[in-house]
């Protein structure tokens, strides 16, 4: 038992240090590389499924920062990207429409992909999200040193093409390029594939004489600016009013896209029988602000029931500190989130519906608090809302049971779990986890997407990955030492037995 105690420390303490060397390794994979291939990296995070690993940079298991390393390459941390940005900004003044862009606020970072949507490696229980921009509060916008983003001319992403001007792609516009028409929507996506993507329409001007002229179809009608969920100003107020005189926004005129004026939004968009994506282009502005706008239907008794009943329920999970939105009667990302941490701490199955036996106990005097939550003692304001496992969320998020330990990573986490019952479970605990990470490194070598995705289409080796591999070979020579040395003492112990035992023989003979 004192050598296995001994081979869990050693193994432990191999875990802690490699994840150090992981954090600190400045081993670059290419300096170099796209905005559009950056996003498209991202999103294939997101639709593998990548784990969320402290420290981690390689395929299939990254952090925050690790996910644009990863990639890029260059700097390792998040602070550090921001700060080396070759151009950044206030995203409360809008994130430009440039893919790959980079997304901060303190200690975190993520990956615009464009349609005000991000990609981020968020903690260990939630892995890689793709959310709206609003959603983790994002204070900057930064474009990467080491990526090269597009000024003029046709970008492939996700399949789709975006034409750039002036280093934004264009939306709610049409272009015509090379004798062809080109429409794009309030996505920026482009109706027809262009036969020649490498072709670039003159610069965009109003005379008309080019023959790649630009077309933008709308100078008889007013200016209107692209706004969704993150938008604010006082267009947003203008949209909120317009709709709440058509009976579809009940909420607040507070000049933000929040969920409620999306969902008001789609709901003015299921009625007027145009694209519904919650997106509110010129083409529906126009429409939206006429005198052919459709009217919201009344609601019946049925639904202004769930209304009033969704609404007490948000009201309740504020009280209780598991939801920071607004009272106003839709179930968004927020309010499905603070559902499932209510749902977790009270013992109720997880499901993030407003169900009746989660409302039962919600509007109970019995419901329990989020005892995560925390706030500045002298403003009230929240610093910590939510911690899952240890990992903090900067905005709201999925909550577990298990109380924060001091680091957030996969050694103290174990050590601290109150579930490993003795040290050969820890042993066995932190072997797994060190090989399945290596695994997830390793078998992304074999995949078609990790030799595709690198920005010079190659493979890719980083320190991370090289970390990991080191790890494993480390702790298997260890244990093979550890186990011979334990097979020999025991060899000695039996070997001193059996002369002690010989020496009790003599004397008793002697005796005799």
């Amino acid at each position: 038992m004192r050598h296995l105690k001994k081979l869990v420390t050693i193994i432990v303490t191999i875990a802690i240090l490699s994840s150090m060397c992981v954090i600190g390794s400045t081993f670059s994979a290419s300096a170099s590389g796209t905005g559009a291939g950056l996003a498209e990296w991202a999103m294939n995070a997101y639709y593998e499924g990548w784990a969320y690993v402290y420290g981690g940079s390689s395929p299939g298991a990254v952090d925050c920062s690790g996910l644009i390393y990863a990639y890029t390459g260059g700097p390792r941390t998040a602070d550090v990207q921001v700060n080396s940005a070759s151009e950044s900004g206030s995203v409360s003044d809008g994130v430009p429409r440039i893919h790959g862009l980079g997304l901060y606020h303190p200690g975190h970072v993520g990956v615009y992909v464009g349609n005000g949507m991000a990609v981020d490696a968020r903690n260990e229980s939630a892995g890689v999200c793709y959310s709206s921009v609003d959603y983790m509060r994002w204070t900057t916008w930064f474009k990467l040193s080491n990526v090269s983003y597009p000024s003029y001319g046709w970008v492939n992403f996700n399949g789709n093409y975006y034409y750039y001007e002036d280093g934004q792609y264009i939306v709610n516009t049409s272009r015509t390029i090379d004798g062809v028409t080109y429409y794009f929507g309030s996505d920026g996506i482009s109706d027809t594939t262009p036969s020649d993507p490498s072709s670039v329409a003159d610069e965009p001007s109003n005379s008309g004489n080019s023959g790649s002229s630009v077309s933008s179809g709308s100078s008889s009608t007013p200016s209107y600016k692209t706004l969704q969920l993150g938008s604010q100003g006082d267009e947003v107020a203008k949209l909120q009013n317009r709709l709440a005189e058509l009976g579809f926004y009940k909420g607040e005129i507070s000049g933000i896209f929040d969920e409620a004026t999306q969902s008001a939004y789609i709901n003015f968009q299921k009625a007027a029988g145009v694209t519904v994506d919650g997106i509110s282009g010129a083409s529906d502005q126009e429409l939206l602000y006429s005198d052919n706008a459709p009217i919201a239907p009344e609601e019946s008794e049925q639904d202004k029931a769930l209304l009033e009943k969704i609404t007490s329920a948000q009201t309740r999970l504020r009280e209780l500190n598991y939801y920071l939105g607004e009272s106003d009667g839709t179930i968004g990302s927020m309010t499905k989130e603070g559902l499932i941490a209510f749902q977790q701490v009270n013992n109720l199955e997880v499901t993030g519906e407003l169900d009746d036996a989660t409302y039962e106990v919600l509007m109970s005097d019995g419901a329990l608090a989020n005892p995560y939550y925390t706030s500045s003692s002298a403003t009230g304001t929240p610093t910590s809302v939510y911690t899952f496992n240890a990992y903090e969320l900067n905005s709201t998020g999925i909550m577990g049971p298990n109380p924060a330990v001091s680091n957030a990573n996969n050694s103290s986490f174990i050590l601290s779990n109150s579930n490993a019952e003795n040290n050969a479970k820890l042993a066995n605990d932190v072997v797994t986890k060190t090989n399945r990470l290596a695994k997830n490194a390793v078998s992304s070598f074999a995949s078609e997407g990790f030799k595709a995705v690198g920005p010079q289409g190659g493979l890719k080796l980083n320190g991370a990955v090289i970390s990991l591999l080191g790890v494993v070979l480390t702790i298997s020579l260890i244990s093979v030492y550890m186990l011979a040395r334990m097979r020999k003492e025991k060899k000695r112990k039996a070997a001193r037995a059996a002369a002690r035992a010989q020496k009790r023989i003599l004397r008793l003979n002697e005796d005799f």
